[in-house]
C-alpha cells in the first residue's frame, strides 16, 4: 500500500467533505467550509459516491465474442440477392 501524504488545509477538506457525505452537516455549511459553492459540493458527493459504487460492485464476466456469420445467418426469411 502506497503512503499518502496531506497538508493540514486538505486534511480538514477531507474531514468536511466525509462529514457531508455522512450527513453530519448539510451540503450548504460544507460548501461555507470549502469555499466553494453548493452546486460544486453537490457534483463532488455524488462523484465520491458513483465512484465507491463502482469498486463495490462485482465485475461482470466477459462474454466470448460472437462468431463471424454469413449473410444468409444475419437475416433468415431473405433470400440472398
Amino acid at each position: 500500500m502506497e503512503l499518502v501524504t496531506l497538508s493540514s488545509k486538505e486534511l480538514c477538506r477531507l474531514d468536511v467533505r466525509q462529514a457531508a457525505l455522512d450527513r453530519k452537516i448539510d451540503q450548504r455549511e460544507a460548501a461555507h467550509l470549502l469555499g466553494l459553492s453548493v452546486r460544486q459540493v453537490k457534483r463532488l458527493c455524488g462523484a465520491i459516491v458513483s465512484s465507491k459504487e463502482l469498486a463495490e460492485r462485482p465485475a461482470k464476466p466477459r462474454s466470448m465474442p460472437q462468431t463471424a456469420r454469413t449473410p444468409a445467418e444475419n437475416h433468415p426469411g431473405k433470400p440472398l440477392a
